[in-house]
């Protein structure tokens, strides 16, 4: 039902436990239109309406001035981790997601749900994608040389990041803090345990994943690789 709202330009605004009603079968159908409005262009419409428990944080900060399609989504999510908490009472903040009894896959499309909204996934045809087919695995690639490459660092390296950072430059790469549209190697330490949405979903390597979505080519190395190639004269 979302998808279909979506794609005649409609937001719900309204998404919220207490909104979706469980029929036999069992299935389940979504309810209460009351706040329904069509957008005329994907800028959305003006926040003034909603239901504070699953409405996303800048919004209800003030920091957003219109509620669009991706705001639908982020409801969507809170509604996917309250289901998997087995809690509707309160919403989920995205510390929490890590800790959910689900896999991985599902932890990191509720953190990118709830995440920063311009990362959010667009409109209900994006979620229902992501949910259906999940990413590639994150595996390592091949590369000859750095120079003249825009580098970034994730995981735990063996030496220290400031260390690595100086032999990138050596060997003529461009370093970043983290990946972006201009990044084409991401170099992969050992998983910090405490990562956001599993194994293979800290911030940076999600970000990787939905930058790969969008057409960008990014080669991951494993510290093993990297540092062969930072030696290399």
């Amino acid at each position: 039902m979302l998808r279909k709202l979506h794609r005649g330009q409609l937001l719900h605004r309204d998404l919220t436990p207490m909104n979706v009603f469980v029929c036999d079968g069992p299935s389940l159908k979504l309810g209460d239109f009351g706040i329904v409005r069509q957008q005329s262009d994907r800028g959305g419409v003006a926040a003034g309406t909603m239901n504070a428990l699953t409405a996303p944080s800048d919004i209800l900060a003030g920091a957003v001035p219109k509620w669009q399609a991706r705001d639908d989504v982020y409801q969507v999510g809170q509604l996917l981790g309250m289901l998997v908490r087995g809690d509707a009472s309160a919403r989920l903040r995205t510390f929490e997601i890590r800790r959910l009894a689900c896999g991985d896959h599902l932890k990191e499309i509720i953190h990118r749900c709830l995440g920063e909204r311009r990362k959010r996934y667009e409109s209900a045809d994006d979620l229902i994608e992501a949910l259906r087919n999940p990413p590639a695995p994150l595996k390592a690639g091949v590369l000859r040389s750095l120079k003249g490459v825009h580098l970034a660092f994730t995981g735990i390296l063996s030496k220290r990041r400031d260390e690595a950072a100086r032999a990138a430059r050596r060997a003529g790469a461009r370093v970043h803090g983290g990946p972006s549209a201009r990044t084409t190697v991401v170099v992969r330490g050992r998983p910090n345990p405490l990562q956001a949405a599993g194994r293979d979903a800290g911030l940076k390597l999600m970000e990787i994943k939905r930058l790969r979505a969008k057409g960008h080519k990014i080669t991951l190395l494993d510290e093993r690789q990297f540092w062969r190639l930072a030696r290399k004269r």
